[in-house]
């Protein structure tokens, strides 16, 4: 027995074809002209065997449904519909269910496995789903997804399908475990970056290469869990990354080419990263403004904001021949080991810390003003600067190391 057939009779659906509001649903036009815009209710009905291709769905209210993912739905529009305790799949993963244009979409308590599901333009939400793959096995194999414009998933469970946004994904509140390829944007048609990613709240599981060549224009995450490490490698993020309030998993920000601004603020950082041995490592001087604001490390591990880590073996191709970041500020943290070696920029601005272990070497910087901060050791080898502010107070907390740096005095032309 067909497994849409099993699904249909547990839950006592009957084939769409007899439901009394069939021919709505395969003529718009005859439904406005003999229903208006009243919503109506299509509930209890198998979509399986029917076709609905180039049609348009409007102020439908789906109830307990099921749809096969594959090319018997080809819709040109939906719009104004909810899909209430609903069944998607399964389906074969060359095939897919297509929406068409959407507006004002909604898909409350249901339930996609093994199948494909598309849209757009337009925004859907997905408000207490549950996403399945059950037959996908490794990162190499065939795999399922939701592909569309916007994407906002709420309270929701995803195990092993890829999200697939054009322009914007936003997730609350939801137990996310994607493929290797779980999440990831796309170039416009012009080739600009487009896509928004928002992670609220969320437990992020397998996220090492969540966003492996991706191509997207923001990251947000904000309060989001991560079991293991969040990699950035491989993803290009062209606009800004924001992270607040993180207190679990590890987080490697690095190699994204990111242009404008990152921002990391009310994080803890205690978990170490097996393969750098640091708690958080961020390319920060790739951005054009770099901002940390009440972050706090355990001394586990090192906090290294440059990608350089501690320097021993970085070579002078690591340095960038002309100078992008414009601002790099710390403010109010709390870091036993930190790390901002090879640092370029034309202002470095460090106030109200406390730092164990300082590593500075080998920056190339403008101004460097250090206030009203305690560290045990600043080790500014080789580090040029043009000029040097570090108030008394701060001057006085620990050991300066200047070997080939030209402290006090400043002067460096930085380019």
């Amino acid at each position: 027995m067909p497994a849409c057939a099993t699904v249909a009779m547990t839950f006592n659906r009957k084939p769409v074809s007899e439901h009394p509001f069939y021919r709505y649903l395969k003529d718009n036009d005859l439904r406005f002209a003999e229903k208006g815009a009243n919503q109506l209710d299509i509930e209890n009905a198998d979509f399986a065997g029917e076709s609905f291709i180039n049609g348009k769905w409007h102020n439908f209210n789906f109830i307990n449904c099921h749809f096969p993912t594959g090319y018997s739905i080809q819709q040109k529009e939906t719009t104004h519909c909810q899909f209430n305790d609903c069944d998607f799949g399964p389906g074969s993963d060359m095939a897919i269910l297509d929406l068409g244009r959407t507006a004002n979409i909604d898909f409350i308590g249901c339930r996609f496995i093994n199948g494909n599901v598309g849209y757009g333009p337009g925004k859907a939400r997905f408000i207490a789903c549950r996403f399945n793959n059950t037959v996908t096995k490794g990162m190499n194999d065939a795999y399922y997804f939701i592909g569309g414009d916007d994407i906002e998933v709420i309270d929701c469970a995803i195990k092993d399908f890829k999200m697939s946004p054009e322009t914007r994904m936003y997730m609350k509140n939801c137990d996310y475990k994607g493929l290797g390829y779980g999440i990831s944007g796309s170039l416009g048609a012009r080739g600009e970056y487009i896509t928004d990613y928002i992670i609220e709240d969320s437990r992020i599981r397998v996220a090492e290469i969540i966003l492996w060549g991706g191509k997207i224009k923001s990251l947000t995450l904000r309060g989001a869990a991560v079991d293991g490490t969040f990699a950035t490698q491989r993803c290009e993020i062209c606009d800004s990354i924001i992270m607040e309030n993180l207190k679990i998993g590890t987080y490697w920000i690095a190699q994204t080419g990111t242009k404008k601004k990152i921002v990391v603020k009310n994080c803890s950082f205690s978990e170490v990263n097996k393969k750098t041995t640091h708690l958080l490592t961020c390319a920060g001087g790739y951005a054009i403004d770099f901002f940390m604001d009440y972050v706090e490390c355990t001394n586990s591990g090192g906090c290294d904001l440059t990608g350089a880590g501690p320097a021993l073996k970085t070579k002078e191709s690591f340095r960038l021949a002309e100078t992008r970041n414009q601002t790099f500020t710390l403010r109010n943290c709390k870091i036993p080991i930190l790390y901002i070696n090879w640092l370029q920029t034309y202002n470095l601005l460090i106030e109200n810390c406390e730092i164990g272990q300082f590593d500075l070497k080998q920056g190339r910087i403008g101004n460097i003003v250090i206030r009203n901060t305690k560290f045990d050791m600043l080790d500014l080898t080789n580090t040029l600067a043009t000029n040097y502010d570090i108030d008394p107070t701060s001057l006085a907390s620990g050991q300066i190391i200047t070997t080939g740096s030209n402290f006090p005095a400043g002067g460096y032309p930085i380019k």
